[in-house]
């Protein structure tokens, strides 16, 4: 009798679970999305997406690294549905650039460095090659070490927008080393006394100690206001046609829920 009860149950939910959908309602076709971008914005995007689609089962969204130009030459050529993008530059047509947040670069030394403040033109000086030594460095106290730049491959948002803000015309010195993350800039300078690098803070980690620039240190609230020097948007990037999904989740990550969750990366709001 016990048996048979079972089936009957077991019947009667695998019919509800098959049934044809009432009068209005519909079943999700299932849908995914394909981002690619800058790794420094890898993880945010992640963690925007999977609340995104905590109440959209029927999504699913997929995420890969590469540098700013090249997800942008993948969106144009229409291989992916949008672009996690550092890269300052107007964007061609036909896509459209939406800043979702403000980021900071964050200058980091080795912690035993005593250095504490670099001025824009110590930056310039240190990555332009013509600072050799930290104790070179006007007015500071560093160690007698033969200064070490680290930087970002071409093609790096990041790495346009500090030769942009930092060296402008002003070639990088031929000694730089070229890592092609933020977390490989990290883990250099964590490893090496002499050696200096930038990466988004976001991505900066008790491993490594940012310096102040002009005297203020990248935070919440220096990058919402811009008053920290190294100041920069996010954008996802997206075909000006994009899908209504693309769509949705661009206005997702503008409304409450995802400019909320800016802070717990130390980002700076846009909305």
């Amino acid at each position: 009798m016990l048996k048979h009860c079972c089936l009957i149950w077991l019947l009667i939910f695998v019919a509800a679970c098959n049934r044809p959908p009432v009068d209005g309602e519909s079943t999700p076709v299932p849908i995914n999305l394909h981002g690619v971008g800058s790794g420094a914005m890898l993880p945010l995007v992640r963690q925007l997406a999977d609340r995104f689609v905590l109440e959209r089962a029927y999504i699913s969204i997929d995420l890969d690294r590469t540098n700013s130009n090249r997800a942008l030459a993948l969106l144009q050529a229409g291989a992916i549905d949008f672009a996690m993008s550092t890269a300052p530059d107007p964007v061609p047509d036909p896509l459209q650039q939406v800043p979702i947040a403000r980021d900071s670069i964050a200058i980091i030394v080795h912690p035993n460095n005593p250095v504490e403040n670099l001025t824009l033109r110590d930056l310039g000086q240190l990555y332009g090659g013509k600072i050799y030594n930290w104790q070179a460095v006007q007015g500071s106290s560093g160690p007698d070490l033969a200064v070490q730049v680290v930087t970002r491959e071409p093609g790096s948002g990041i790495g346009s927008i500090f030769q942009t803000q930092i060296l402008g015309q002003q070639r990088m010195t031929p000694n730089a080393r070229v890592f092609a993350n933020g977390v490989a800039v990290v883990n250099y300078v964590s490893q090496h006394p002499q050696a200096i690098g930038y990466t988004s803070q976001s991505q900066v980690t008790g491993k490594v100690k940012m310096v102040a620039v002009e005297e203020i240190l990248p935070t919440p609230e220096t990058t919402a206001n811009a008053a920290y020097p190294l100041t920069y948007l996010l954008y996802v990037v997206v075909p000006e046609q994009a899908d209504p999904t693309v769509r949705a989740f661009v206005d997702f990550i503008l409304g409450p829920a995802g400019q909320s969750m800016m802070a717990t990366w130390r980002l700076g709001r846009v909305r």
